[in-house]
């Protein structure tokens, strides 16, 4: 059964993909369909409260990329330590 939490993020999520940044666009080019090294990413993925921008289930990899908002900021440590609490390793670049 799915919860108001989950259709929430997962609308969130549907909307952040047809929505993607112009870094977010560029990078999505190089890793869909399989494109790095065999690894399959996904663009927008739910995890707890957050929405990664890509994610690789396999590798337990999130891939973050970062406007100037995001810089030195207190709130993304949180973010990146509370993704690892549920198996990520987080990858941070900035646009």
């Amino acid at each position: 059964m799915t919860t108001l939490k989950t259709r929430f993020a997962a609308k969130a999520a549907k909307s952040l993909r047809a929505n993607l940044t112009d870094a977010e666009r560029k990078l999505w080019s190089h890793i869909r369909d399989r494109q790095l090294m065999g690894f399959k990413f996904v663009r927008q993925l739910p995890v707890g409260p957050f929405i990664a921008d890509f994610a690789c289930r396999d590798a337990d990899l999130i891939v973050e990329l970062d406007g100037g908002q995001h810089a030195e900021n207190a709130r993304d440590e949180q973010r990146t330590a509370a993704l690892a609490e549920h198996g990520y390793a987080v990858v941070r670049f900035g646009n």
